[in-house]
């Protein structure tokens, strides 16, 4: 089944337009609790708003991070969502873990994580920073490939299609 990687990614961009709304959320309710904890001056051992500031600071660094792969996605050429020989940028690839464990993986430059349904398959974005996309970078349908989990198992699996 041919999947239409333009109405992927415009799916992948409304994930992370989702994603960026809640934790704007996240983010006011997290301000205004930092403004209504006890300062310094009122509590000598409360750091609740020394680490809302933190986590406001943090969850700033996230929402920009959501608008860049928005905007990188957004901007994608069609030209790298052809029909493709081997797994790069563009490529959704098919792959096999066991006999009866298939997954999904659209390669993109950004918005890794991201999970989002085409027809009734669910379809994960990996990045080339991943160690998954490192190791099926530039490999073929049909090649069984070892990769290395962030927890260290070494894990191999087999790539059944690429489109």
């Amino acid at each position: 089944m041919k999947i239409d990687k333009k109405c992927l990614i415009e799916a992948v961009i409304n994930e992370l337009k989702r994603q960026e709304s809640e934790i704007e959320n996240s983010l006011k309710a997290t301000r205004k609790a930092a403004i209504e904890a006890p300062g310094a001056m009122q509590s000598k051992s409360d750091t609740t708003k020394f680490q809302m500031n933190i986590l406001s600071d943090t969850l700033r660094a996230t929402i920009s991070e959501k608008k860049n792969a928005i905007s990188i996605l957004s901007a994608f050429p069609e030209s790298q969502l052809k029909l493709l020989n081997s797994v790069q940028i563009g490529a959704i690839v098919e792959l096999q873990k066991n006999k009866e464990n298939f997954y999904f993986y659209f390669v993109l430059p950004e918005g890794g994580g991201v999970e989002v349904k085409y027809d009734t398959k669910r379809i994960t974005i990996i990045t080339p920073k991943t160690p998954i996309a490192r190791s099926l970078i530039g490999k073929n349908e049909g090649d069984l490939v070892e990769f290395k989990t962030p927890t260290g198992i070494i894990q191999e699996i087999k790539i059944i299609s690429i489109q």
